[in-house]
């Protein structure tokens, strides 16, 4: 892939992004650890799980920048 030129304010703005996805997958796990239904944990853990992606997927991105 080639290397796209980001301003601060992108990189900033994917900073941003990171620190949320981090965040949404460890409540997501928090709450998976915590719920008893399994309806609901299932939920959790599946939002764990997507935000676990996106944060790899932007992590990624910015590490071939």
């Amino acid at each position: 892939m080639s290397k796209i030129s980001l301003s601060e304010k992108d990189l900033s703005l994917l900073s941003d992004l990171l620190a949320y996805e981090k965040w949404a997958t460890q409540k997501s796990q928090m709450y998976s650890e915590t719920l008893s239904d399994p309806v609901s944990k299932g939920i959790c853990k599946m939002l764990e799980q997507n935000h676990s992606n996106n944060f790899m997927a932007l992590y990624n991105f910015l590490n071939e920048q």
